[in-house]
């Protein structure tokens, strides 16, 4: 009884992401002298095909505890994992605060 005097409420948070993006581009390199029409570049080192996939997964938690006198403390932690082009990241964080 005496514990639940102390504290006022109590508050949980929890959330989720997800994104997936995919793209693809394949272009061709035109050139003009002057005011002529422009022309296909037949001999070009550049690569013209690009793709890029990448996932982002991210959830956090946190919970907030408010005293009877108005103090609050708050400790959430979030992980997110990134994948790109098959290379993959992992982020933990954690934080308290009053």
């Amino acid at each position: 009884l005496a514990f639940e005097a102390l504290f006022l409420a109590h508050f949980v948070e929890l959330g989720v992401k997800q994104i997936t993006r995919q793209v693809t581009s394949d272009y061709e390199t035109f050139t003009a002298d002057g005011t002529g029409p422009f022309e296909k570049e037949a001999s070009t080192n550049l690569s013209n095909v690009f793709n890029y996939n990448q996932d982002v997964t991210a959830g956090y938690l946190s919970y907030t505890l408010t005293t009877a006198n108005n103090y609050s403390v708050k400790a959430g932690a979030r992980c997110s994992e990134r994948r790109a082009n098959r290379k993959s990241w992992r982020i933990w964080s954690m934080a308290v605060g009053v």
